[in-house]
C-alpha cells in the first residue's frame, strides 16, 4: 500500500499535484476526513482559479470600458473642434434682413448680382443718440449702402434701402446705380421700388 495519496487539481498554468500522506502503519485515515479535506481543497482551489478569472475579466471589461470613453471623448472633441469652425457665426436680425434683402434683390433682378460678388460687410448701428423709440442700421461693401430702419417694437416691420453706385470698369466710365427699397417683416422680404440705371 503507498505511502501517500496524489491529487491532480486545475490550476492557471495547467495541472498542480497535490500529495496526502497516509498513515505509515499500514492503515488508512477515516476516509470521510480525506474526503472532506480533499473537497475543501479543491473547492478552494476552484473558487481561488474563479475569482482570480472573474477579476480578470472584470478588469479587461473596465479597461474596455474606459478605451471606449477616450476613444469617444477624443473624437467628440475633434468633431466638435471641426464642425465649430466651419460654422458660421449667428448673425443679429439687423444682419438677417441686410441678408435676406440682398437675396431677394439677387434673385428678382438678376441684373444686380454682377455687384454682389464677395460682399464683406462693415457697419452696424448708426441711430443717433437723442433718437427714441427706432433704430437705424448701416451696412457698407463694395459701392452698396444698405440702411435699415424700424421702429423698437415688438416683431417690427424693418423699412430696408439698398443703394449702390460706383463707376463702370473699362475704357468707357459709365456709372451704375441700383436704388432698392422693400420692408422685411416676420422673414418675408417686400419690395416698393427699383431703380436700375446705367
Amino acid at each position: 500500500m503507498p505511502n501517500s495519496v496524489i491529487f491532480a487539481l486545475p490550476s492557471e498554468q495547467g495541472l498542480q499535484v497535490i500529495g496526502l500522506k497516509r498513515c505509515t502503519k499500514g492503515r488508512v485515515l477515516c476516509t470521510k476526513k480525506w474526503d472532506n479535506l480533499f473537497q475543501s481543497i479543491v473547492l478552494y482551489r476552484i473558487l481561488a482559479i474563479t475569482r482570480s478569472r472573474w477579476k480578470m475579466l472584470v478588469h479587461r471589461k473596465l479597461s474596455a470600458a474606459l478605451t471606449f470613453i477616450v476613444v469617444v471623448a477624443i473624437v467628440g472633441g475633434i468633431s466638435w473642434a471641426l464642425i465649430s469652425s466651419n460654422v458660421p457665426p449667428e448673425l443679429s436680425i439687423q444682419e438677417q434682413v441686410r441678408d435676406d434683402a440682398m437675396a431677394y434683390l439677387r434673385s428678382s433682378h438678376p441684373e444686380t448680382g454682377q455687384f454682389m460678388n464677395n460682399l464683406v460687410w462693415t457697419g452696424g448701428r448708426t441711430t443717433p443718440q437723442d433718437i427714441l423709440g427706432a433704430e437705424t442700421y448701416t451696412y457698407l461693401s463694395q459701392g452698396w449702402n444698405v440702411t435699415i430702419h424700424y421702429p423698437v417694437i415688438a416683431n417690427p416691420t424693418y423699412a430696408i434701402t439698398a443703394d449702390y453706385s460706383a463707376a463702370s470698369t473699362g475704357g468707357v466710365s459709365i456709372p451704375y446705380r441700383v436704388i432698392w427699397q422693400g420692408t422685411w417683416e416676420n422673414g418675408n422680404v417686400t419690395e416698393t421700388s427699383y431703380t436700375f440705371a446705367q
